[in-house]
């Protein structure tokens, strides 16, 4: 089976009257576990499926499943290209999460360098891990920046990656916006999550609870100045695709947010008293709070 990328363009036929497939597309440091944990609440748990290049075996099941049981899927989530939802009979609804790029990539190198094992997808060797500057050397050489651009216009194969990953097409920007224009319905942006996460509700009819726990992130102190002015104008000048994809993605929500009805400033408002408390309650007591009562809490919110 090819699991090449896929275009916009290469719509599934035949589609049917069945409810949409949910394809969260999840940029790795871009508050997509948090996230993840929100979308996951919404579905069966058979209902749903996880693909994901940390666990290339996930893409086998995936590709495995028969007629019928894709026929049963509601919604995928992982670090996977744009392009999957082709093997589903249903019609495909999108929803992913940007963030700053410059931003990302730092929070990526940070979390590398706390955690240097968990990218199998693509291995860090560790001396690229010696200093930030050694990091961005390594990732320009195996292509691997403007990653949201790659994986919002399917600039990345169904399963393996090989480095070098190979350059991005000319008009990879325009693809990727197309993509997420046509099949995307809540572009989020990390800084204004809580907005984004109240519209995916409203516009996927979700009708569990969305409060959350933030999850996955950086829990080691950063070091001041590790991280040179000479290295961050390398990086901003490389990352030129995905801050433009970025500009786009703040300029769509803030349209998308416009639209709502005077409502939707009151949901949010409830939502972020309340789901502000639950952050306070992680914050001050995470350290003693034992894991099986911080997951028992996930479940009961």
């Amino acid at each position: 089976m090819d699991r090449t990328n896929h275009s916009a363009a290469q719509d599934p036929a035949g589609q049917d009257d069945r409810p949409p497939v949910l394809v969260f597309l999840h940029i790795p440091k871009a508050g997509g576990t948090t996230l993840g944990h929100v979308i996951s609440r919404q579905y069966p748990r058979e209902a749903y499926c996880e693909v994901t290049f940390d666990r290339l075996d996930t893409f086998d099941r995936f590709f495995a499943l028969s007629e019928r049981e894709l026929g049963q899927i509601r919604c995928i989530k992982g670090h996977f290209p744009f392009g999957i939802h082709t093997r589903v009979p249903a019609r495909p609804v999108y929803v992913t999460m940007l963030r700053d790029p410059v931003k990302r990539f730092i929070s990526e190198y940070r979390f590398l360098k706390e955690f240097p094992r968990v990218r199998p997808d693509l291995p860090v060797p560790d001396e690229a891990l010696a200093s930030f500057g050694a990091y961005l050397d390594h990732c320009i050489a195996a292509g691997a920046l403007n990653w949201q651009v790659r994986q919002a216009g399917g600039f990345l194969p169904l399963g393996e990656l090989t480095v070098p990953l190979p350059p991005l097409p000319p008009d990879a920007l325009e693809q990727a916006i197309a993509n997420l224009d046509r099949h995307c319905v809540v572009t989020g942006v990390l800084p204004r999550f809580d907005e984004s996460l109240v519209l995916m509700k409203r516009k996927l009819g979700w009708e569990k609870s969305i409060h959350y726990l933030r999850e996955n992130v950086n829990k080691a102190p950063q070091p001041a100045g590790d991280i040179s002015e000479a290295d961050r104008r390398r990086l901003f000048d490389h990352v030129e695709l995905d801050r433009k994809l970025y500009a786009y993605a703040e300029q769509r929500l803030e349209r998308d947010l416009a639209a709502q009805g005077p409502d939707f400033a009151e949901e949010l408002a409830r939502f972020k008293r309340k789901n502000g408390r639950l952050i306070t309650f992680q914050r001050n007591y995470q350290r003693w709070v034992p894991g099986p009562l911080r997951r028992a809490l996930r479940k009961l919110r």
